[in-house]
């Protein structure tokens, strides 16, 4: 399983199912891309396995469409990109080589 959604089916839900990730895995340069929609703040961690909240950021998709998240200074292993709006939210794994 790569993608873990939680809250109500909604538009919301749809916008967040079409957020990607990529490369995937990677060398710890990751790049999410969001869609277009009437979405326009995001809340983004990343998270270890351990629990430990490596990348916290707030997003206005006003602003950008794509963004480009450098985490090679983390271990390789296995991540967790959660991505909310409202009481909406996705879990996508990400891999760093």
């Amino acid at each position: 399983m790569d993608d873990v959604y939680c809250g109500a089916t909604s538009l919301k839900q749809i916008a967040l199912s079409q957020i990607q990730v990529y490369p995937n895995p990677s060398e710890g340069l990751v790049k999410i891309s969001f869609p277009i929609s009437e979405i326009k703040n995001y809340e983004l961690e990343i998270i270890s396995l351990q629990g430990q909240i490596i990348y916290l950021n707030s997003l206005n998709s006003n602003d950008v469409n794509l963004l480009e998240i450098d985490i090679s200074n983390q271990e390789g292993g296995i991540y967790l990109l959660k991505v909310s709006t409202g009481n909406n939210q996705i879990i996508k794994k990400v891999i760093i080589k």
